[in-house]
Formats: C-alpha cells, structure tokens, sequence
C-alpha cells in the first residue's frame, strides 16, 4: 500500500467512526431547533392527536319563545379558549336561535348567550362545540328545549290556573297550598299544609286540602291581603278528604265546592253548597259508593263529572242536578274517567281506554263516547270554548308530552316541558278562556300561554 492509499483508508475510516458515534449519542430530547408550523399538518391528523371533544349537558335546559340573552352553561369535554357553541334543529345549525357570544371556562365548560326568535320551533335541539380552530367537533343529542313553558320557582305541582294567569298549586316541598300570580311574578305560601286543586276566576278564593297533615279539604279566602282558612265540614265516618272543583258567583264567592272524602280503603263524592243566610257550608254526600269527583270537573249548572264503580274498576261517571236539590248519576262506561266538564254542562272529557269526550242530548242523556286522535292517554280538562288539553301524547324522538287541541280535535299541537328528554310537561287544567293551562314538568310547576 502506498502512502496516497494509506491516507484514503485513514479518511474512510474517520468518517465511520463519527457517523458511529452520531448515531450511538441520539438519546431521545426536546428538538433545539424549529418544528413544524401546525397549520401545515393535514387536519384530520391533528385532530387524531388532540382531546376528543363531547358535549354532555347544558343548564338550563330550555328556553322559551322570544328569549334574549339567554346564558347557557355547555359541559363537556376537550374544549379550547376558542371554542364555539351552536344549536342544531334536524342536522343543520339552527338560524332561529342565534348564539351572540360563547365564553371559555375550562376544557369541560362554557357559557353561550343566545337569542331565541319568537316563530323558533317547539322542540329539541342538539348542541355543537367547535374547537382548536374549527377542527374538532362534539355533538350533545337532544340537550336543548324551544318551549312555552314558564317554571313556578318554588313550587312542584301547578294544579289549576285562570284567566289572569293567577295559579295554585302543591309548594316544592311536596305539601302547601300556593297563589302565583304570573303578571307580578309573585308566590304567596296560603297553607304550610295541603294542596291547592281550583282557583277562581277572580283569584280571591282557593280550594284543596289543608289542615293536619293536609289531609281534609279546605277553602281559602283572601280578605284584605291575607287569606283566610276553613276547614270544610266531613261526614261522621270519614277520616280525611279534599275539596277537588268549585264553581263562584260573579263576586269571586264560592257557592259550590265538589270534592273526595275517605272512610277506610273507600271513596265518597260529596259536595258543599254555600248557605248565604248563614255564611256557612251545608254538605251533601252525591249518589253512589265508591264515588269520586275529579279536579276541575264542575259547569256553571251545577254538573259534575268524576268515577264511579264500573263492573270491577272505576267507570266515567257525571251528576246531573235532578231539579229538587239532588243529584242524579250516570255511569258513562265500565273503566276510565270524566276529568272535565264544559262550563255550559253540553260536552264531558275524559277517556275510556283512549281519550274521548261526551256531548250532551235532549232527556240528559249523553251520546256515546267519541275517540279523540293521537293516542294520547286521556282528555284532562275542557275551555269554555271548547279547546281540550291532554297527556301523554306520542311527538317525534318516541317522547310523550303534553298538548292542546281545538275542534275538530284532527292534530295537536305540544306542549314543552322545561328541557332534558325527561322532563316533558304533564298538564292539570285550562283556564276557563283557553289561554293557560297549568301543570309540572321536571319536578316544578309550570303554566303555558297559549295563543
């Protein structure tokens, strides 16, 4: 080997031995030098890398017709500071409610203020976050409800509203009778006790249940302010009862009372009539065993609807005033109920196996039950000008909510609950015009302004 040769093995041999050495010192580190710019990275693949986004929850669950600057609190998962929230209705972003800010709290929440128009369809709607710039995405199925639904804070159960949009009810503690008047947005505790079942068109008087343990039936009177208890008179036999529907004179006085008392494991409809010479109540056991009046179920003649026994069940049943202070009863059918009556006596609803209604013929009889459509689980009470409300209807997403009808009674229209796929509205009554009705949903009491 020459010299030229040894000096060409030497140089090879050097260079080996420093890419040997290169190679056997790359320990893993932070890079020193430039990486990457992330815009460049295709997007799929830099979703795969971040935090999946979900969206679980949104508090409250619901907003109505019409509502502006609403907050909603969105919870999930994944989300980014630049984070935004909008409302699906049927896949596509909903354009009737218009989402004007979305607020980053953390990766597991935001807040969102909407605008909801006042023509936005009575449904649910799904929730969408979009984050890290628009490259991934969370949908929460059904977490949101357009409604007409308006909660009674402080309350479980609205049982009875008129035309004033002044309600009584059951308080949120399960027992106590409420006045709510929707115009003040103000609740009144009348009874620590009880249930309140009617309220009078001038919303001067209340009936339900009260007393100890709210177990007998009461009527409540407002005088100057207050509002004044009596305990209505039971039969010697009966150890508790509730005063269920109520009929008053043009000055808001009650001069009718129907209602329920208990002996033992048995019902008795009873009823009491205002005796104005004496300003006391004079009571009346209706004909039959086993009898019940139902709530909101009296017309201005005097005729009430309720239960009576069927065959082995309780049956639909109305009293009829017979002409000497009396009553004459009626079973409708073997199994079901009359839950209200028209206040012109002409027309009873209810249901059967389904829901129906009965119109009054000439001699005081009724024609026979006529079904309404849409499988609902019965017919809960009746305007004065005929519009029906009732439960248990079948809508979209296999839910059941709450719904009025007006005559022919050919298609619903629903009622919303107060959001969350559960909390669909279950109604008690309609005002006697037709433009409230008031019930529960969630838990709360609720009324509806109708159009």
């Amino acid at each position: 080997m020459n010299a030229e040769s040894s000096r060409s093995t030497a140089r090879c041999i050097a260079v080996v031995l420093t890419v040997l050495w290169v190679v056997g010192c790359d320990t893993p580190r932070e890079p020193s030098g430039p990486t990457r710019d992330p815009a460049t990275i295709p997007p799929g693949a830099l979703a795969a890398k971040l935090s999946g986004v979900t969206v679980t929850a949104t508090d409250p669950s619901f907003g109505e017709q019409g509502q502006t600057s609403e907050a909603v609190a969105i919870t999930g998962t994944g989300f980014s500071p630049d984070a935004k929230a909008a409302w699906l209705y049927k896949g596509v972003v909903d354009t009737t409610i218009v989402v004007t800010g979305t607020q980053y709290v953390s990766s597991t929440k935001l807040i969102a203020t909407i605008n909801i128009s006042r023509k936005s369809p009575l449904d649910y709607r799904d929730v969408m976050v979009t984050a890290a710039g628009g490259r991934t995405q969370g949908i929460g199925s059904l977490l949101f409800e357009v409604t007409q639904a308006n909660p009674i804070a402080g309350t479980s159960w609205a049982r009875s509203i008129n035309d004033n949009g002044e309600a009584t009810g059951t308080l949120a503690s399960g027992s106590g009778v409420f006045y709510y008047s929707s115009a003040a947005g103000q609740l009144e505790t009348v009874s620590t006790t009880g249930t309140g079942y009617d309220i009078s068109p001038s919303g001067t008087t209340i009936i339900g249940s009260g007393g100890a343990g709210g177990s007998f039936p009461y009527v409540y009177v407002r005088v100057g302010g207050t509002w004044q208890a009596t305990a209505l008179a039971m039969g010697p036999t009966s150890g508790s009862g509730v005063a269920r529907s109520m009929l008053t004179d043009g000055t808001g006085q009650a001069v009718l009372i129907a209602g329920i008392e208990f002996t033992g494991g048995s019902t008795q409809a009873v009823t009491w009539i205002w005796q104005a010479p004496s300003g006391s109540w004079q009571r009346s056991a209706l004909p039959g065993s086993g009898t019940e009046v139902r709530h909101r179920a009296v017309s201005a003649s005097g005729i009430l609807g309720g239960t009576a026994p069927g065959g082995h069940q309780l049956g639909p049943a109305v009293w009829t005033p017979n002409g000497t202070g009396g009553y004459t009863l009626t079973t409708l059918a073997g199994s079901g109920a009359v839950n209200g009556v028209r206040w012109d006596g002409g027309m009873l609803v209810g249901f059967t196996s389904v829901p129906v209604y009965w119109l009054a013929q000439s001699g005081g009889t009724w024609s026979a039950p006529i079904t309404v459509a849409g499988k609902c689980s019965g017919v809960k009470d009746v305007s004065d000008g005929g519009r029906f409300v009732l439960n248990d209807c079948p809508f979209a997403n296999n839910l059941k909510f709450a719904a009025y009808a007006d005559a022919p009674y050919s298609s619903l229209t629903r009622l919303g609950g107060v959001g969350k796929k559960g909390n669909a509205g279950t109604i008690s009554g309609i005002s006697h015009g037709g433009h409230y009705a008031a019930g529960t949903a969630g838990g709360v009491g609720v009324y509806w302004m109708l159009p």
